[in-house]
């Protein structure tokens, strides 16, 4: 079993020798495919890795772990898109105060101020223990 290295993350595909390949040109020689570089793994350890997002490190095949920043920035995306999607869901209140003013209850007030000061600040956290502290009770 071959396993192309596919990005600088090391993350691989896999590449069956059983399958034509129509697209990928395999050099055995130099040990590419499509250029890239590929590492040769047993049946087992391609069995071992059912189910787990696997890749290439240093020519090692291993289980993908996500670094810390790349953490960081997943959870950025998340707190920042449920603060979006909280401000859209609660835009109609904003709309009712214009045509009947203090309709809008103060409770949704403070969590769309909350909302927004969580996105116009998102990139002063620097570690996910820091976003986790930002409780978003939407």
């Amino acid at each position: 079993m071959k396993i192309k290295v596919i990005n600088k993350n090391g993350l691989a595909a896999y590449f069956p020798e059983s399958i034509n390949y129509k697209n990928n040109v395999i050099d055995t020689e130099k040990k590419t495919i499509d250029g890239n570089p590929y590492i040769e793994i047993s049946e087992e350890e391609h069995q071992e890795s059912f189910g787990k997002k696997m890749c290439v490190i240093d020519g090692v095949f291993q289980e993908y772990i996500k670094s810390n920043s790349q953490k960081l920035v997943e959870e950025k995306a998340i707190k920042t898109a449920q603060c979006l999607a909280y401000l859209q869901q609660t835009d109609w209140y904003v709309i009712r105060e214009i045509d009947q003013p203090n309709s809008y209850p103060k409770e949704i007030k403070e969590k769309r101020i909350l909302a927004r000061d969580t996105i116009n600040n998102i990139d002063k956290y620097n570690t996910l223990e820091e976003l986790k502290e930002i409780k978003l009770i939407f």
